[in-house]
């Protein structure tokens, strides 16, 4: 057996008979979401302030211009966790309702490397806290 996915298809099980030398679909992942109507995610790169280069993902609803989109900025749970090129049902329904997702990632997201992980676990770290730009009241 076999399973196949992508950022537009949650799932399609296949199943392989070798006697034959053929390939069978057996079932499908979420059988009301039709693949073809999926948007898809494109994988991106941003930098930090510090300059460093972090991974992301940005899926931009079907059928739409370069105009301005309404976003929503989409974080994986974590540290230790990732964003990746996969389906998710999540930026799935947010695209089909007309906004852009970005999905990201951050120091501390786990399978870039021990030390890009470890990074975001160390509390006295001033490259992942943030400061307010706004002036006190008064």
């Amino acid at each position: 057996m076999l399973l196949a996915t992508s950022d537009t298809n949650p799932g399609t099980y296949y199943i392989l008979d070798r006697d034959k030398n053929e390939v069978k679909r057996l079932a499908r992942r979420y059988m009301a979401l039709d693949p073809d109507l999926m948007a898809e995610k494109k994988a991106i790169k941003y930098s930090a302030r510090d300059g460093l280069e972090i991974k992301g993902f940005l899926t931009t609803p079907n059928g739409t211009s370069e105009s301005p989109r309404p976003a929503i900025v989409f974080p994986h749970g974590g540290p230790i966790s990732s964003s990746d090129g996969g389906f998710n049902y999540w930026t799935q329904f947010f695209a089909s309702r007309g906004y852009v997702v970005l999905q990201m990632n951050f120091r501390g997201s786990s399978g870039h490397g021990y030390d890009f992980m470890a990074a975001g676990l160390q509390s006295g770290d001033s490259k992942c806290k943030t400061t307010s730009r706004t002036e006190p009241a008064g």
